[in-house]
Formats: C-alpha cells, structure tokens, sequence
C-alpha cells in the first residue's frame, strides 16, 4: 500500500525531515491589505516579506 504525506507551510518540520520522506508542502496564501501572499516556505522570502512589512510596525 503506498500512502502519501502532504502539510501546509506552518508545519513545524525540519526541510532535511521533508525532503528525506518525499513530502509535499502545500502554500498557504497571507493577505497583508489587498494583496495576497503565498507561503512557501521559502526562509529567504519569509525574512524579506518580514523586513518589508512587519519590521515597519514595532
């Protein structure tokens, strides 16, 4: 029997874990005012898209 795993972007596993098992990470879309935000949990553009926008507010 072949099962397959898939999580969304927030899921709390290490990449070497979801790369070592051949899971699908699903994006999970964040609306900031009117534009919309896919979550792909990519750390460079996860940093950025803080810097951009919620680094401004503190």
């Amino acid at each position: 029997m072949r099962i397959g795993v898939v999580v969304d972007s927030a899921c709390d596993l290490p990449k070497s874990f979801i790369e070592e098992n051949n899971i699908v990470v699903m994006p999970i879309a964040v609306r900031v005012g009117d534009r919309v935000y896919d979550d792909r949990r990519d750390p460079r553009a996860t940093w950025d898209f803080y810097a951009c926008h919620l680094l401004r507010i503190s």
